[in-house]
C-alpha cells in the first residue's frame, strides 16, 4: 500500500502544486463533485493555494527567524565581554559583597560562613602543625637572640666498633688571594 501524503513538506508541497496545475488544466468542468457535494473549481484551487501560500511564507519566516537568531548570538557575543567588564568596575568601585551591586543586575558575592566547629579544628591544626615543625610566630623570632661566640656543637659519628668519635675539626681557613694578587691577611 503506498502513502497517499509523503512526510517530507517539500514533497507534499509539490503534489499540491501538481494538483493545482493539473486541476486548472481539466477541460469543462467549473464544478467538481467531491464527497457528494458540489464544489466550485475556484474555491477547490483556492484552498490548495493557501497551503501552498502559508508553506511558502512558514519557509520565509523561519529564514528571517534563523537570520534573527544569528543576529542576537553576534550581538550576545559582543555584548557579553563589555558585561564583564563594567561588573569588575563596579565591583572595584562598590564592593564585590555590595548590595548596590543588585540595582546594576549582578548578584553580590556571597562571604563564605565558617562554623564554629570548622574554626576550631582549623586552628588546632595550624597549633599541631607549627608545634611539629618547630616554627614560631614573627614576634617570638625577634625575641630570638642568637650567641655568635659560642660555635655548634660537632656531630658525632657512630665509630664501626660500636663506639662513637667526634667529628675531626675542620681544617684551618687559607687566605684567599685578593684581585690585585695579594693575600688578605
Amino acid at each position: 500500500m503506498t502513502t497517499e501524503m509523503p512526510n517530507n513538506k517539500l514533497a507534499l508541497v509539490s503534489r499540491f502544486q501538481m494538483l493545482m496545475t493539473a486541476l486548472q488544466a481539466l477541460p469543462d468542468s467549473d464544478s467538481l463533485a467531491l464527497g457528494g457535494k458540489s464544489y466550485a473549481k475556484s474555491a477547490v484551487l483556492a484552498v490548495l493555494a493557501g497551503y501552498v501560500t502559508a508553506h511558502q511564507a512558514t519557509v520565509a519566516e523561519k529564514q528571517r527567524w534563523k537570520k534573527s537568531v544569528a543576529d542576537e548570538k553576534a550581538a550576545l557575543a559582543a555584548a557579553r565581554p563589555i558585561r564583564a567588564l563594567v561588573k569588575t568596575y563596579l565591583q572595584a568601585r562598590l564592593g564585590k559583597t555590595s548590595a548596590d551591586l543588585s540595582a546594576y543586575g549582578f548578584e553580590p558575592a556571597k562571604t563564605p560562613k565558617k562554623t564554629v566547629a570548622s574554626k576550631s579544628t582549623a586552628i588546632a591544626k595550624n597549633k599541631a602543625t607549627r608545634a611539629a615543625r618547630h616554627t614560631t610566630g614573627s614576634r617570638k623570632k625577634l625575641a630570638i637572640k642568637g650567641d655568635p661566640t659560642t660555635a655548634p656543637a660537632a656531630p658525632t659519628n657512630a665509630a664501626p666498633g660500636g663506639g662513637s668519635t667526634t667529628a675531626a675539626p675542620s681544617p684551618a681557613a687559607t687566605t684567599a688571594p685578593t684581585a690585585a694578587g695579594k693575600s688578605a691577611s
